[in-house]
């Protein structure tokens, strides 16, 4: 091998390693020939001629038209984890020599990412240092089998093993290349330092394509896209809605690369600090790709739940999974802001965000419209769970992990109603239930407690079982208390599904009427009354309540710092009059004459209701629900002094 630096630039050194491999490559569909490679290990991102290269291979397969070499780097995709970018090299035959040359060129304007793109890396302080690589190396190899050449467009050369595709699928697929390429552009993203980009199709078992990044710079990043789908007409019919979010994915994964050429050489390797806006983003497009505002990707279905995890704060393993999820928040910006207005979050990532991660750059293409992640968390949570068909017509909205039914049974002198919550599993690890009577003593009462990280929440649903008397003791609209104890950036939304049109209203809504004890954005304060709930047939115009849980903190140094919020559900019921039973005197037995003046009446006993109670419990807003407070102060009062709450005390011991 031999590599020349193109004048007038001064001689440079450059210190390469060049081995062979130990063994005998795997056998790939396709193929009957592949080379033990020779692996070249070294800077060569900061190469900048071209390199030429010569491989010795047997005589049957020099001159077979269809051998070539072939140059691999193992990378991280960002579409599928550990990957492998498959070049197919333009070669030529040295018959003489009996070897296979090429030239791989990186002159010119060049890759993203070459000498000064690797000088600015060193002086980054704020990217995580995980994300110093190797050094770069490849492998280059002889292998036979290759279709190169035949499908060349402006922007695109489409290369395949076998001849199990048909041709003229085949330059469809190059056509649709072409039309995404420009889709893309239309969005205001960019391909810079991109003029070809390689594209192989490949056997791909479990995916549909790949975006494949190279270490070496954007102009050698590739393509992959399942050759199943370029099998015969019927099925590149069939499939081509997916084919066109495929290639509309994969492609948008190539401008993304192009963003930042500071990063070029070590986001191949670690793509962490961009992965979930990256995929986030190029979910998103998907339905612009297809052509229909409504699609939604199935990957994104898949990860509805990704509000549980701080947006931020993905690990490597789940940060792909948790772009997909966030898609559906990158859906809500770009129709409030414009769908053009997405690709404004990879020009911060250009203009050199000083730490190179989408959270600063999705976070100051937010200041520029005056808003922040936190500010537009809570009205997305609530078009989210309450009306998600904004978001798209086929979305349904995402399951209530958390559920909660009321349930009576009557008491054994059949006297009153024992009223209890029961708790689904999830909700079970997180919460503590009280029962309580219906018509005396202390209401059931439910609380829960949630540990959110920046940027998450979680979703709690509350409705009425079939079982026991449930039906027969709620006739009537029910009374329900919601108390929450919350930080600042922290609260719980709260919205009541009508009985009449079965769509979700809001009681404590975005973006600032949320219940939250400490937060002072809040404009609802710590609690609420609720008094027309109840189950269907109960003449109630609530039967469901949601609550949610959320912290709209949006930290980018620490995006996992918790919020701890408490939230006390307390069931007042209907107060009803007791139930009829069998065993009470008849109506008539009633003396409805006043008592003897000489014997009157004796004041009732203390209700005991605040036994135990100190001033300072009861000052903690999840008392407020209590029976004590509720005797002493009812519902929704003002704050009373210290001497007030100790005399209501003293009152009800």
């Amino acid at each position: 091998m031999g590599s020349g630096t193109p004048p007038p630039r001064a001689p440079e050194s450059l210190e390469l390693e060049l081995f062979r491999e130990d063994s005998d490559p795997a056998e790939v569909e396709g193929s009957d020939y592949r080379s033990r490679g020779v692996i070249l290990s070294g800077p060569l991102e900061s190469l900048q001629g071209p390199l030429q290269i010569g491989l010795s291979v047997p005589d049957e397969y020099l001159s077979s038209g269809d051998t070539y070499l072939i140059l691999e780097e193992e990378v991280l995709s960002p579409s599928g984890g550990p990957a492998v970018n498959v070049r197919v090299l333009p070669t030529q035959v040295d018959a003489e020599a009996g070897q296979l040359l090429a030239v791989l060129e990186n002159s010119g304007t060049g890759p993203v990412g070459m000498s000064s793109g690797a000088g600015v890396l060193a002086a980054q302080a704020r990217r995580p240092a995980a994300q110093a690589a190797a050094p770069t190396a490849v492998t280059i190899r002889a292998e036979n089998g290759w279709v190169f050449d035949g499908f060349v467009s402006d922007h695109f050369r489409v290369s395949y093993r076998g001849r199990v595709v048909n041709a003229e699928m085949v330059r469809r697929g190059v056509e649709l290349l072409e039309e995404q390429r420009q889709l893309i552009e239309d969005y205001n993203f960019t391909f810079t330092g991109v003029t070809v980009t390689e594209v192989t199709l490949q056997p791909l078992k479990d995916k549909a394509g790949l975006f494949v990044p190279s270490r070496l710079g954007a102009s050698s990043c590739t393509l992959q896209l399942a050759n199943r789908f370029f099998y015969d007409e019927g099925f590149f019919t069939d499939q081509y809605t997916e084919l066109q979010a495929t290639v509309g994915h994969e492609l948008l994964h190539l401008a993304q690369f192009t963003a930042d050429p500071r990063w070029a050489a070590t986001k191949a390797v670690s793509p962490l600090p961009t992965l979930w806006l990256d995929e986030a983003a190029a979910t998103w497009f998907e339905a612009a790709a297809v052509g229909n505002p409504d699609y939604i990707s199935p990957n994104a279905q898949q990860n509805v739940r990704f509000f549980e995890n701080p947006l931020f704060g993905a690990p490597l393993d789940q940060a792909q999974n948790h772009g997909y999820g966030a898609s559906f928040f990158l859906r809500a910006l770009a129709a409030r802001y414009g769908e053009r207005w997405v690709a404004e979050i990879y020009n911060q990532l250009r203009a050199g965000t000083p730490s190179g991660t989408a959270n600063e750059a999705l976070y100051n293409a937010l200041d520029q419209q005056g808003s922040s992640p936190g500010l537009e968390w809570v009205p997305f949570l609530e078009t989210f769970f309450t009306t998600p068909y904004i978001l798209s017509a086929d979305f349904g909205g995402p399951p209530i992990s958390h559920a909660a039914a009321i349930q009576a049974a009557r008491t054994a002198d059949g006297s009153d109603y024992t009223v209890s919550f029961t708790p689904n599993q999830k909700l079970n690890a997180a919460a503590s239930t009280a029962s309580g009577t219906l018509l005396a003593g202390e209401p059931a009462s439910l609380q829960a407690s949630f540990s959110l990280g920046g940027l998450s929440a979680a979703a709690l649903s509350l409705s009425f079982s079939e079982k026991d008397d449930t039906l027969e003791a709620f006739t009537q609209p029910s009374q329900v208390i919601i108390a929450v104890d919350a930080p600042a950036d922290a609260g719980v939304l709260v919205y009541g599904l009508e009985s009449s049109s079965g769509l979700y209203y809001p009681l404590a809504g975005a973006p600032f009427a949320y219940l939250s004890s400490r937060d002072p954005a809040s404009q609802t304060g710590s609690q609420m009354f609720i008094e027309d709930f109840g189950p269907d047939g109960s003449g109630s115009g609530l039967s469901q309540l949601l609550l949610i849980p959320f912290n709209s903190r949006s930290s980018l140094r620490d995006p996992n710092q918790t919020a701890n919020i408490t939230l006390q559900i307390t069931f007042l019921g209907s107060l009803l009059p007791p139930p009829v039973v069998d065993d009470y005197p008849p109506p008539e037995e009633f003396s409805t004459e006043p008592p003897p003046a000489d014997n009157p009446t004796t004041p009732p006993e203390s209700s005991h209701v605040c036994q135990g109670m100190t001033v300072e419990t009861l000052r903690s807003p999840l008392m407020h629900t209590s029976r004590c407070w509720l005797t002493c102060f009812g519902i929704g009062s003002g704050t009373p002094s210290d001497a007030e709450i100790q005399a209501c005390i003293d009152a009800n011991q």
